[in-house]
């Protein structure tokens, strides 16, 4: 027999209950004993293909990124810079390499560098393509565009309303550039006197058409400085390569779905809805336009045709007179 100490019945109790204890956790209902879980296969087949279809989507996103713009189709790059504009949805638009022709001396060979004549004229109105840029629109398209439904001209052809109608941007900016071509040599165009009072605000709209124009898509494409035969000093060279919209297949949309020429005929004959939302202009344009029904009633008188500036020195040829100038000269 041991005699009483506290330290060693306290040390004897403990080592019994611990005993207990693991004796208790080896019996098996013992709530604590570890349990192995078990994961079906199914699931780590899941969470494996998971975690692989997550990296590739994560690498082809990186990717696509990654690559240069110049792989993605021309008019997606054309469209992505620009603003919505339904055409990009249908056209078949690509670029293509341009040698400019920037030549400053006369080229007989260009017929958009030659004189007014019947056939330089119409290399102007084929470019132009005259009313035929015409173009219907829908609704949906029309106010994705920005554009007001309300005052937005409707074709009378469709009862339900939804279809508008639009003319192609760059065909308007061909006719900018042709009335100033005509403007140099105003008294071959104009060879009648007055004026029609719309003439010259029409030509500073041109004029500030282009300005813009030429701002929104600024070039910047380089001129280099170049030595010239019987130059004293280095001079811009203005032929040089260009990377271009194709003007074909511009030409070739509006040859597919411009109107034709009986709902040409319809749209110009079209009278305007009664109470129909307008468009406001400055009061002097109302008083100009007003005006021009004066104006085709004067007595107009001829001008001769001026010698446009030109002289024995410039070696060029003498401007012919306009063909539809019947009138006798004075």
């Amino acid at each position: 027999m041991y005699p009483y100490n506290e330290e060693n019945d306290g040390a004897s109790r403990s080592s019994s209950s611990d005993n207990k204890l693991e004796s208790e956790g080896l019996l098996p209902d013992s709530p604590l004993r570890p349990r192995r879980i078990s994961i079906p296969r199914t699931h780590l087949y899941l969470a494996w293909t998971l975690s692989l279809v997550t990296t590739a989507i994560l690498a082809w996103t990186a990717a696509r990124y990654s690559v240069s713009i110049e792989s993605f189709p021309a008019k997606d790059r054309i469209a992505s810079i620009s603003w919505y504009s339904p055409i990009y949805n249908d056209i078949s638009l690509d670029t293509e390499h341009v040698r400019v022709d920037g030549e400053l001396w006369w080229n007989d060979s260009n017929i958009f560098r030659q004189d007014p004549s019947p056939e330089t004229d119409a290399a102007w109105d084929d470019l132009l393509g005259g009313h035929a840029n015409r173009i219907f629109v829908s609704k949906e398209d029309w106010i994705k565009s920005g554009l007001d439904p309300e005052t937005g001209a409707q074709w009378l052809g469709d009862p339900t309303g939804e279809t508008y109608m639009a003319e192609i941007n760059a065909f308007h900016l061909v006719h900018c550039l042709n009335y100033l071509r005509k403007a140099a040599f105003l008294d071959y165009y104009e060879f009648m006197r007055p004026f029609n009072p719309l003439y010259w605000s029409h030509f500073y709209h041109c004029l500030d058409m282009i300005r813009q124009e030429l701002m929104c898509t600024a070039s910047l494409d380089l001129s280099p400085l170049v030595w010239s035969q019987h130059q004293k000093m280095p001079y811009p060279y203005f032929t040089i390569d260009r990377q271009c919209r194709r003007w074909d297949d511009i030409i070739r949309y509006r040859d597919e779905h411009q109107m034709n020429e009986e709902q040409l005929n319809v749209m110009l004959n079209a009278t305007k809805p009664p109470h129909q939302k307008e468009i406001p202009i400055p009061d002097h344009a109302v008083t100009l336009l007003d005006n021009i029904g004066t104006w085709k009633k004067l007595n107009f008188q001829h001008v001769e045709a001026g010698d446009w500036g030109r002289n024995d020195m410039d070696g060029l040829p003498r401007v012919q007179r306009n063909p539809k100038d019947h009138f006798p000269s004075i």
